[in-house]
């Protein structure tokens, strides 16, 4: 079955833009044609999904269709695995006993001494205690 609406006369849209295929909401394929089109706009968001579903089919309530799939897509993209702590970040020791390094840079830094404005390259190192 197809729709016929109100822009069956226009001569910009093609054939399958006047008159979609009409799909029930609850059915296998309108979700097939959802997780197909998710994929290929590449995990694109709903309004672009919506525009290539409705280029040939008409789905009512496809907003709310598209919105659970991309809900469930990026619920599913955002699991993180946690690596395994070292010994020492476990284990009672004295203070600064296992301690680490973090590096971060380079920085501009602004030297002001006199008239002229010299910049420089500038880093930072944090030590952290593993014990507390």
């Amino acid at each position: 079955m197809r729709a016929c609406g109100r822009v069956t006369s226009s001569e910009l849209l093609q054939y399958d833009e006047r008159h979609p295929i009409i799909l029930p909401y609850d059915c296998h394929l309108s979700r097939f044609l959802v997780h197909f089109t998710h994929r290929i706009t590449l995990h694109g968001g709903s309004q672009l999904m919506i525009r290539l579903i409705r280029a040939k089919f008409w789905i009512p309530r496809v907003r709310n269709l598209v919105k659970s799939v991309v809900y469930f897509c990026k619920k599913k993209l955002q699991t993180q695995l946690m690596g395994e702590l070292p010994k020492e970040r476990t284990s009672f020791s004295r203070p600064f006993t296992h301690a680490g390094l973090d590096y971060a840079g380079p920085f501009e830094l602004k030297n002001y001494t006199g008239r002229a404005c010299l910049i420089t390259k500038g880093y930072v190192l944090v030590f952290s205690c593993f014990s507390t």
